[in-house]
């Protein structure tokens, strides 16, 4: 079943997809600068993360049976520009979409495809915006994250 969620098709019963609003200021001055992530109380990172490189490109992290997966945007941010990001997971796959501006013209969305299921729940980790003592964070003004699930009936 295909759904619609705020713009964006859904892949189907049992998935997710998460939504974030954001606006980088600057470049990232190292090789990677994180914007959000989720992690638990012992520093455990959980499925997505989401880091931008100093050529303004996304890396999503999702990880598989205990092991991290990277997947690349190939088209570089806008410094500037109100930026939506859509994420879809369901079982093994993963679709980004992109929108730059406030008439969200410009859509760009890619598949990736892992060889195990991405590992997802919603009880686990805590959401956090910007870098960690691992990782720097980059300047953004985030505005609105959604997480929307499909239950199977």
């Amino acid at each position: 079943m295909i759904v619609q969620t705020g713009g964006y098709d859904a892949l189907e019963d049992n998935d997710v997809t998460l939504s974030l609003w954001f606006q980088l200021a600057n470049r990232c001055l190292s090789e990677q600068c994180s914007l959000v992530y989720r992690y638990d109380n012992a520093g455990s990172l959980y499925t997505p993360s989401v880091t931008v490189d100093s050529k303004l490109r996304l890396h999503v992290t999702v990880f598989l049976s205990g092991e991290g997966r990277v997947a690349t945007f190939d088209s570089p941010l806008t410094l500037g520009k109100w930026t939506h990001l859509a994420l879809s997971i369901r079982k093994n796959q993963l679709v980004g979409c992109i929108e730059e501006g406030q008439l969200r013209t410009n859509k760009r969305c890619q598949y990736w495809l892992f060889n195990d299921p991405i590992l997802y729940d919603e009880n686990q980790g805590q959401w956090a915006l910007s870098g960690n003592e691992h990782l720097p964070g980059i300047k953004s003004y985030p505005t609105y994250h959604y997480a929307r699930r499909r239950r199977p009936n």
